[in-house]
């Protein structure tokens, strides 16, 4: 028996309902898990000889404290955002206490309950959607997950969007608020600047809440900007690896938006295009299909 045969007889009998566990299991519909991610981190603390710029200006004579994860948010494809604070985990004490007398006490934020829970979404996810992750928050959030001990998650493909757009358009800025208003599709949400930041390390109530909904606009804007460039894009994980439908959109999944739009040259064959088409609700993207039949008449010539 070929293993088409076998497959179909396995969702026969899923149908009918007469199929061990395991198997069950196994049949589970496989759809890539997307999720858009964004962190907001607190300065380090140093000692400096010297307030202004220059060679050496700004050089640490030591560090005091290092920086650390203040929240991240997150969104997984077509659901609500969320977002998880380091002045929710247990135990936590604000960086900064001002005491009696004009003294500062400070300490240090525990970030592993933090950490584990992004480590999870990570672990989760397929695909993860984010604006200069690749070079700012993934490598910011694996240097706090390699200092602390833990293992790597499960491999998943990136997607950085602020690159993205580098490579398919020539804009003024590639910034997320500029790009928001460039495509109209709304802006980051205005802050008080360092004051904010300072108040979430002084465990002031409403600057950590008005950073938890900046860091959720940021996440929302941002996947925003990925459904909108995502059509455009020539190296996008293919979301038919993690489907059972072959015939789906190569980048957006949907299975009955495609309409066959001609041919592309594929070596000395032909390959069938497929269009992912708005007017049956697509995304727009041009997507390869299969080898088409070698024409007979053709007039290619192949030469060795």
């Amino acid at each position: 028996m070929d293993n088409e045969t076998q497959q179909s007889n396995k969702s026969e009998e899923i149908v009918n309902g007469k199929i061990e566990e395991e198997i069950i299991i196994e049949e589970i519909d496989m759809k890539a898990k997307i999720v858009t991610f964004d962190i907001e981190n607190m300065a380090n603390l140093l000692w400096s000889w010297s307030i202004y710029g220059g060679s050496n200006g700004w050089r640490a004579i030591d560090v005091e404290h290092e920086w650390h994860i203040l929240c991240f948010a997150y969104k997984w494809l077509g659901k609500k955002a969320e977002v998880v604070s380091i002045w929710d985990q247990k135990g936590y004490k604000p960086m900064i206490k001002r005491l009696k007398g004009g003294a500062t006490q400070f300490s240090v934020p525990d970030e592993r309950a933090l950490m584990q829970k992004m480590w999870d979404i990570l672990d989760e996810a397929d695909i993860v959607v984010g604006w200069n992750s690749v070079r700012f928050d993934t490598k910011k959030v694996q240097a706090k997950m390699v200092a602390m001990g833990f293992k790597p998650p499960s491999p998943f493909k990136e997607v950085d969007v602020m690159a993205k757009k580098k490579q398919i358009c020539a804009s003024n800025s590639n910034k997320l608020d500029d790009t928001g208003v460039e495509w109209d599709l709304g802006r980051k949400l205005p802050h008080s600047g360092w004051s904010l930041w300072k108040g979430c390390a002084e465990g002031d109530v409403k600057s950590q809440k008005k950073m938890e909904r900046y860091n959720i606009q940021d996440v929302v804007l941002t996947e925003k900007t990925y459904l909108r460039l995502r059509p455009w894009m020539k190296t996008h994980p293919n979301l038919n690896y993690y489907s059972r439908d072959i015939k789906a959109c190569s980048v957006c999944g949907q299975e009955k938006t495609l309409v066959k739009r001609g041919w592309a040259p594929s070596g000395q064959r032909r390959r069938q295009i497929y269009h992912c088409a708005p007017e049956r609700g697509g995304c727009g993207k041009y997507c390869s299909g299969e080898l088409l039949p070698q024409d007979p008449n053709s007039k290619i010539i192949i030469t060795k």
